[in-house]
């Protein structure tokens, strides 16, 4: 390099040692006074633009502060979604307590139906509470076990439409309850709530009321009235469902 370089002395110093533009202006800065001081002031610059953009480092009871901190947040949280997701649990238990007495009297205590009824009401329960990255497994699980209840209940070929109407109605009140909890929740700003959450949400509950009505139902073997009203007020709940009040996930912290 023969030409001076004044003007760019801050850019050359900041390059590597072994940068052959470097390497040049140094050779050129060896026979050239003015270029020569050029070069030391950029190093000197250069060097202190470096340090302005490099953090100090945290002094080791500042590091140890700081992560507590982080921790206790992140318990924090885990105790609120812990709690969220077992007063939803417990919202969609309290829909199948709502449906059953609502025909206490009537309900069925033979043992296989409530075993069944039971069974049906777990599943509902952890459809709610599972993870949101498998919203999907659990509302086709939904749909799935209310399908599967009617096709092992139904014995005889029977609509019974008036019976039917109450029927698909109860479970879309009963699909309300923790439906209204998750809303309150979600409106408090205490917990987010996608679309496919409510949905399953809602659908749970309804689930949750279809396994009461296998107890307390008039009708509970009519293949086709479990079909129509029964399995229908689940997808009805679940459509219903998406019409809560929702909102996007946010992006995950690194």
């Amino acid at each position: 390099m023969n030409e001076h370089f004044e003007r760019r002395a801050v850019f050359i110093a900041s390059l590597p040692s072994d940068d052959p533009e470097r390497i040049a202006a140094e050779a050129h800065a060896a026979e050239c006074a003015t270029c020569r001081r050029a070069l030391d002031l950029g190093a000197r610059l250069a060097r202190l633009i470096h340090r302005a953009f490099v953090p100090a480092p945290l002094a080791p009871e500042r590091l140890l502060k700081s992560a507590a901190l982080v921790e206790s947040e992140l318990l924090r949280e885990r105790r609120t979604e812990r709690a969220i997701g077992a007063a939803v649990a417990g919202a969609v238990a309290l829909a199948w307590i709502f449906q059953i007495s609502l025909d206490l009297s009537t309900a069925s205590t033979v043992p296989g139906r409530v075993v069944v009824s039971l069974g049906v009401l777990a599943a509902a329960i952890v459809a709610v509470v599972v993870s949101k990255k498998r919203r999907g497994m659990a509302l086709a699980a939904l749909i799935a076990t209310s399908g599967l209840l009617a096709q092992a209940a139904g014995s005889v070929s029977a609509l019974e439409p008036t019976i039917g109407a109450q029927c698909t109605l109860w479970e879309v009140v009963s699909a309300a309850i923790p439906w209204g909890v998750a809303a309150l929740v979600s409106r408090q700003g205490r917990a987010e709530f996608t679309r496919a959450d409510m949905m399953t949400i809602a659908a749970g509950g309804a689930l949750a009321s279809q396994a009461a009505q296998h107890l307390t139902c008039p009708v509970w073997h009519a293949d086709a009235h479990l079909l129509i009203f029964h399995v229908g007020g689940v997808l009805l709940a679940l459509l219903l469902g998406a019409l809560g009040p929702h909102t996007r996930p946010r992006a995950q912290a690194a």
